[in-house]
């Protein structure tokens, strides 16, 4: 068995694809969002095997004083991560944007208030989040460097962003990454989730 973190399954987008009971866009909609379940699994393993890996080089894990940087990029329905850079995303007019800005703050102030860690690899990792990304993608993950967002088909599944669980819970595999460095597969990959 293998174990993969993604809000939505990969069964469950197939399902949904296959479901005549909805329009044949949306079921295409379903079907292409299923497609890229693969490549950022293997996207992800290979960056978790490079922090491991960093990691092991390293003499001394002092975390840097400051906070961890936050960064947001838009895709602009566009699959290229991590997409064009925001700006000013705490002050942004795209809710999505400003949310994923926000939330990600708060996933790292958390960790730092409850305990004293410095970002997801205790060091100051820049969190960055893409958003909008391709068309109607209807799953948010963490790629093994950075968060990543779909704005959802808006019937089934709506933005990502929306949900805080969803940014704290995908963040936290940043922390499994860099501290206990599990595997995605067997009795490891249930204690990643």
């Amino acid at each position: 068995m293998t174990c993969q973190c993604f809000i939505i399954p990969k069964d469950v987008l197939e399902r949904f694809a296959k479901d005549n009971k909805l329009s044949e866009a949306d079921r295409k909609t379903f079907a292409d969002s299923a497609k890229f379940e693969d490549a950022w699994r293997k996207v992800r393993s290979a960056n978790a095997r490079q922090s491991l890996a960093a990691r092991a080089l390293l003499i001394s894990a002092v975390a840097p004083a400051g906070p961890p940087i936050l960064s947001v990029s838009n895709c602009n329905h566009g699959t290229a991560l991590p997409g064009t850079p925001v700006s000013n995303p705490g002050t942004s007019t795209d809710a999505t944007i400003k949310r994923a800005f926000d939330e990600s703050k708060a996933v790292a102030d958390f960790y730092q208030t409850v305990f004293g860690r410095n970002s997801v690899d205790n060091a100051g990792k820049t969190l960055l989040s893409s958003v909008h990304f391709s068309v109607k993608y209807n799953n948010a993950f963490w790629n093994g460097n950075q968060m990543v967002y779909g704005d959802g088909d808006g019937n089934i599944f709506i933005d990502f962003t929306t949900s805080n669980d969803v940014i704290g819970h995908e963040l936290t595999h940043g922390v499994t990454q860099y501290s206990a460095g599990f595997s995605y597969a067997n009795q490891a990959g249930g204690l990643n989730e």
